[in-house]
């Protein structure tokens, strides 16, 4: 709706001219004094019958001088016929800044048209709707609010300043832009004459007038972390101008994405939200270079993050001609209004093999009899998964473990090794409290004494000796013994995610019939990641050396079938894969 607004109230006063002609009116009329004389009679009567129209012309000519008066007064005065949608004033402003958001979302389009031409023809309008004798400014709201002119009359300078803006990617904080658009309206000085309105004399802040913030944006709750500041009372006033006459359109976008290596090779898990509209299925796709590496389904709710995982396996040929800095995993959603949050691309380091030097404890000439059969084929299995150089294998004996064999390895493990030479046990502790990782696996050849003595700095828990379930004579304790109470939001278990915490998927129905007790002690540096359903821990892990940089996993039965039935079951490979690798 328009108002009317007067730009020089104080003129208003020249409406009095429009009593002149009724006063000259009432002065000139004559009283004639009455006289008695006959033959007028006849006269008299005629005139009675032309009496109503002639006084009907009089007052249709009074009324017409006295609108050309007020006409005149009126113009003196200025009118101006205001339009609140353009956001100018109803009293005369002494200035007005423009707050521009630039911000990345101003880059959200509908129909073709971005939010930013949209913002910047509005900012136009109300630019041109105003009179010339107010100062106009112009803001950019962006990471840090700039100031792109100062209030002027130079009123061509401001438009073409704000043609040349141009939207950033960047996160805009609105408040604070208002905050400095709201203290450069204060700092103008007014024009001589400015500052009156309707009411006459000003009754803005300094000098008499208004000052007015304009803010024109798309109004995206995340560019509004603190309250716009309203009017402050003092001739201040804030109106915020929407970019989108109709409603904004919806989005959707990647909330947060995180990568790390896997088994299987680079894992990558991400949330996605939909912000407002009607729930939609999206495709979610992960590139590996220009390589579309893995594909699925997302469906999004207003309001409601989702979590999912992708696992990526980077091959030789993924990083060949290819500059280290260019090695990218590229996440991407489907498109919609705002495409810039649908994609994230995170850097990834160029593949190296992972060196494990497996310590065979038990070999044997028959391989299915080898302790380490079914290791070493799990964790080749992993390589080939992974398209090659994901893991580099050695197989050794004790007798040939010593500081030479352990250059350049990153993880050892000694498996049912019986003991150490002095000299070995002191190289694997110095290696693994370097930074390397330790997986150890219990079976019959191990020397509980030997090992509590010469890898004491690095054993998660003291090893008190073997118990086979099957001597048990309490009736009411099973024979065998699951996986139970495991931590999946562990790393090294990250793979079993969406198991309860009660059974790990592939590993439910494994048969343990020995294992390895160690000592009780709640104030030990470790940490229990899976137990046995007898509620002893199964797997502990701890951290050695200088910040935790070496990490120690211990497994409390075999890594072969002579103790348990777990190589066996579906979730051994993926499981040996995550405790080595991780």
């Amino acid at each position: 709706m328009g108002s009317l607004a007067l730009l020089d109230g104080a003129l208003v006063g020249g409406f009095v001219v429009v009593a002149l002609p009724v006063i000259i009116h009432l002065l000139s009329r004559r009283r004639a004094r009455r006289v008695a004389f006959a033959p007028i009679e006849l006269l008299l009567r005629s005139q009675k019958r032309t009496a109503r129209s002639i006084r009907l012309r009089q007052l249709l000519l009074l009324l017409v001088r006295t609108l050309l008066l007020a006409a005149l007064a009126g113009a003196i005065a200025r009118p101006l016929l205001v339009d609140e949608a353009t956001a100018t004033l109803t009293r005369a402003p002494v200035a007005v800044v423009v707050a521009l958001d630039v911000s990345a979302s101003m880059h959200t389009a509908l129909d073709g048209r971005d939010a930013f031409a949209r913002a910047k023809a509005k900012a136009r309008e109300a630019i041109t709707g105003l009179v010339d004798d107010v100062r106009v400014g112009l803001v950019a709201c962006d990471a840090t609010p700039r100031d792109v002119v100062a209030p002027t009359f130079e009123r061509r300078a401001v438009l073409e300043a704000l043609e040349r803006s141009e939207a950033g990617w960047a996160f805009a904080d609105v408040g604070a832009c208002v905050a400095r658009a709201a203290t450069l309206a204060r700092n103008a000085t007014p024009a001589a004459g400015a500052g009156t309105g309707t009411g006459g004399a000003g009754a803005g802040a300094e000098g008499g007038g208004d000052r007015r913030v304009i803010v024109v944006s798309d109004l995206a709750a995340h560019a509004f972390p603190a309250a716009t500041p309203p009017e402050d009372g003092a001739g201040l006033r804030v109106d915020l101008v929407a970019a989108f006459d109709e409603d904004p359109p919806p989005n959707h976008g990647v909330a947060d994405a995180d990568v790390r290596p896997g088994a299987q090779g680079l894992v990558v898990r991400f949330h996605a939200a939909r912000y407002g509209g009607p729930d939609v299925e999206v495709p979610a796709d992960l590139q590996v270079g220009p390589r579309r590496a893995a594909r699925l389904s997302l469906p999004l709710s207003s309001g409601r993050l989702v979590e999912r995982t992708f696992t990526a396996a980077i091959t030789a040929s993924d990083d060949e001609g290819v500059a280290e800095d260019a090695r990218t995993l590229t996440l991407t959603l489907g498109d919609d209004a705002f495409a810039a949050d649908n994609e994230v691309v995170l850097p990834r380091e160029p593949t190296s093999a992972v060196r494990v030097l497996v310590v065979d404890g038990e070999a044997d000439a028959l391989p299915f009899a080898d302790e380490v059969f079914y290791l070493t084929q799990a964790l080749t299995a992993s390589r080939a998964a992974a398209g090659g150089g994901r893991l580099a294998v050695t197989v050794t004996v004790p007798e040939k473990l010593d500081a030479a064999a352990l250059v350049d390895v990153d993880v050892i493990v000694l498996a049912n090794v019986a003991r150490l030479a002095p000299a070995a046990a002191a190289a694997v502790t110095s290696h693994v409290e370097a930074g390397a990782g330790l997986l150890l696996t219990m079976g019959d050849q191990v020397d509980v004494d030997a090992w509590n003595r010469d890898l004491a700095r690095v054993l998660p828990a003291v090893l008190r000796g073997a118990k086979g379930q099957a001597l048990l004579d309490d009736a009411s304790i099973a024979e065998v013994l699951g996986f139970t109470r495991f931590k999946a939001e562990h790393p090294a278990l990250r793979a079993f995610a969406g198991a309860g915490g009660e059974a790990l998927p592939g590993l439910a129905r494994v048969r343990t019939t020995t294992t390895m007790l160690v000592e009780p002690d709640s104030q030990a540096p470790r940490e229990v990641l899976m137990r046995f359903t007898n509620d002893a821990p199964a797997l502990l892990e701890r951290d050695v050396g200088p910040e935790g940089r070496g990490r120690v996993l211990l497994l409390a039965t075999s890594i072969d079938r002579e103790w348990t039935d777990l190589p066996i079951r579906p979730g051994y490979l993926p499981l040996v894969e995550q405790l080595v690798l991780y």
